[in-house]
């Protein structure tokens, strides 16, 4: 298992350049080519194919990758919390921990993800998508989940009843073993 970290959070290297290439940098675009060189790193070495689990804004980067890059490289993918409109920038940050983050960095990607739209795209996924999410969620509506799962051709739903954004830490090990089991 090896986690990425996005670029301005956490301990990540943040952009150094000129300020006008600062919003491709944190976009989810840029997010999506630095998990596809990630990907292809992990395939080039391991000789096989890599499973993807991308949970709140990892889920958007994950169907932006998808949409970009393909499932060629891939032999499953999760989808965890995610797929919501904007809503409420600070307060979701801040709850979600990421006090730690670039505030340029939580900027950027936060706009980006204001015209993202990935309906048009879940028809055309082919790889064994499991969509995992919180029924309580009251940043991302369990109703978009149910909707992701609809479209992506043989997408299986797992509800997490109770679970609310978080489900990382409130449900850890069922998390867990709903990946393990993917």
């Amino acid at each position: 298992c090896v986690r990425l970290n996005f670029p301005g959070r956490g301990g990540s290297a943040g952009w150094h350049g000129a300020p006008e290439g600062a919003a491709a940098f944190y976009s989810l675009a840029g997010f999506a080519d630095l998990l596809h060189a990630l990907v292809r790193q992990l395939v080039d070495t391991r000789g096989q194919t890599v499973g993807i689990a991308g949970w709140s804004m990892g889920a958007m980067v994950t169907l932006e990758y998808l949409r970009r890059h393909g499932a060629a490289d891939l032999h499953s993918v999760a989808l965890c919390s995610g797929l919501s409109k904007l809503a409420e920038i600070s307060r979701r940050s801040e709850k979600a921990g990421l006090t730690a983050a670039d505030p340029q960095a939580v900027l950027h990607c936060w706009r980006s993800m204001q015209h993202f739209d990935c309906r048009g795209d879940l028809a055309r996924i082919d790889v064994p998508t499991l969509v995992l999410h919180g029924t309580d969620d009251a940043d991302c509506p369990f109703t978009d989940a149910i909707q992701v799962a609809e479209r992506v051709p043989g997408a299986r739903l797992r509800a997490l009843h109770g679970a609310g954004h978080l489900v990382l830490s409130e449900r850890s090990a069922e998390v867990a073993l709903a990946l393990a089991t993917h």
